[in-house]
């Protein structure tokens, strides 16, 4: 029955589509891992921690938009991957979840390895489904979010030969998600905008399949707009393109000179943003996912297609605001000419370094923020992020997981995130694609934006922790920068060192920019 309801479970995810498994082998999914020693239906990535091993399970379902499973064993092996699921449910990924748990008649007994698996994701999947005995004739998901399979095995675990239950691999096929039109969108949209002079278009977050609809919006908005570097079109060559970073939508806020917010796209970085939480500022958002980020404001879930149908409103321009965005932008770059040793020049130069054909992988906290306003604007770059739930937990993985055998990737995260997941070097041993990944570590000796916000020493987790022996104990390949000159040719861990003096001294002059 074991080995039974492990090629059912198999069998439903080459059914769905699956071709990325994440296998944490143990003693009570061992009926998991000598079925997929049996198989070429699946490519199987296994790891020794469930955390990191989830999270790259997430980089593969995100990078290949369809559905990717993590295969667990029992007890608080399973609890390790409730990060990962949190961030599936935020960004809407198809993880799948399979634990294999210990008979039901042990719960609540204290039996080792058993704690209480069934629906421990709580509200963070659409479905749990706890299997004892026979297989359900029907498992309920929509494929919007993650699922937990929940499969208890009794002893012994292997009841029977192997090669009895084999998976049937079908043609790969699209794993498509329809996302629900709105019904009256256009209407909404025009009678949000009836009386507005001059709104804001702000997009954030999109997915590389929804940037030709958002562009083509875009194209035709004839007022004021702020991409951030996840859309993908914040190098779009547009007259009205704000360039001088985050702090200008706010200060447009602050000072009137806009009077609606149009956002498209995932939950944006900026600033502008959680301002407009505690104001009655005019928002419109629309996004593919279910989530309008503010607990107001009118907000759609649909597909971009529909940007089609919404007609760009004439908006009357003030060019003294184009001409200040364009003043301000010459400044800070001029800050990035007089300190360039700093963080914010480094990131400057990094996105210099990078092909138009290349991956980027931006990590939470400072390093978004400062490619967001830092980064060169001359080429289209495509920046990935996982920002659902904006955590800095399992960066490394889950962009590991984004990797394509196609794309060579460049990979930028601070210290801290470095430290948070440190075991996920495991997946760049046990990756062969014949492309770069260059990890690259911002090192600020702690987490810099704390510093920035709170003022007090004990946010900032300072440390005097260098990366190298970390490279070098997975025999990486270590490179140590601490001024901008030649870029590695190779792949492996770079451990970029900012001057901390340069870099305060910029931020001390750029808030000073914004005395305006």
């Amino acid at each position: 029955k074991n080995l039974m309801r492990a090629q059912k479970a198999l069998q439903t995810l080459s059914d769905w589509g699956v071709e990325d498994i994440g296998l944490c082998p143990g003693g009570r999914n061992s009926p998991f891992v000598f079925l997929l020693s049996e198989t070429s239906a699946f490519q199987i990535h296994s790891g020794f921690d469930e955390r990191s091993t989830a999270f790259f399970t997430l980089g593969k379902a995100q990078v290949k938009n369809k559905p990717s499973a993590i295969i667990t064993t029992s007890g608080t092996a399973v609890s390790e991957v409730l990060s990962a699921v949190i961030e599936a449910h935020y960004t809407q990924t198809p993880l799948i979840v399979i634990s294999a748990d210990r008979p039901v008649r042990l719960r609540g007994t204290g039996a080792p390895q058993t704690i209480e698996q069934k629906n421990i994701f709580s509200s963070y999947v659409e479905n749990c489904v706890d299997i004892e005995d026979e297989w359900p004739a029907e498992i309920r998901w929509s494929g919007r979010g993650p699922l937990h399979l929940n499969i208890c095995f009794d002893e012994p675990l292997i009841d029977g030969a192997v090669t009895d239950y084999p998976i049937q691999a079908p043609s790969p096929k699209a794993f498509h998600i329809p996302r629900p039109a709105v019904d009256g969108l256009a209407a909404s949209f025009h009678q949000f905008l009836s009386h507005k002079k001059q709104p804001l278009l702000l997009i954030s977050g999109l997915k590389a399949s929804e940037v030709s609809a958002v562009k083509a919006f875009a194209q035709s908005w004839s007022g004021y707009i702020y991409a951030e570097s996840t859309s993908g079109l914040r190098e779009l060559q547009h007259p009205r393109l704000l360039r001088s970073g985050d702090r200008f939508p706010s200060y447009l806020l602050k000072n009137k000179k806009i009077d609606a917010v149009i956002r498209i796209g995932g939950v944006p970085t900026a600033r502008l943003w959680r301002d407009l939480e505690n104001s009655e500022f005019p928002i419109f958002s629309l996004s593919s996912l279910p989530f309008a980020g503010l607990s107001r404001g009118i907000f759609h879930c649909t597909d971009y297609s529909a940007l089609s149908e919404l007609q760009a409103p004439k908006t009357s321009l003030n060019p003294e605001i184009l001409d200040l965005d364009q003043k301000l932008a010459g400044q800070w770059q001029s800050l990035l000419q007089a300190h360039p040793l700093s963080e914010p020049a480094f990131v400057n130069w990094l996105s210099r370094q990078v092909s138009q054909q290349s991956q980027v992988y931006v990590g939470n906290s400072l390093p978004i923020r400062e490619w967001d306003l830092t980064a060169q604007r001359e080429k289209p770059v495509h920046v990935k992020a996982s920002r659902g739930a904006n955590g800095i937990d399992g960066q490394i993985a889950t962009a590991l997981g984004q990797r394509t055998k196609s794309e060579d990737q460049l990979i930028l995260i601070g210290d801290l995130t470095a430290m948070y997941d440190a075991n996920a070097l495991w997946f760049l041993k046990n990756q062969t694609p014949n492309t770069l990944c260059q990890l690259t570590v911002m090192n600020n000796n702690g987490g810099k934006i704390f510093e920035r916000l709170f003022k007090h020493p004990l946010f900032y987790n300072q440390h005097h922790f260098n990366f190298k022996a970390w490279a070098e104990s997975w025999s990486c390949p270590y490179t140590l920068m601490t001024e901008p000159v030649q870029w590695p040719s190779t792949s492996g861990v770079i451990e970029v060192r900012p001057d901390l003096e340069q870099t305060a001294e910029f931020w001390k002059k750029f808030d000073g920019l914004w005395s305006l």
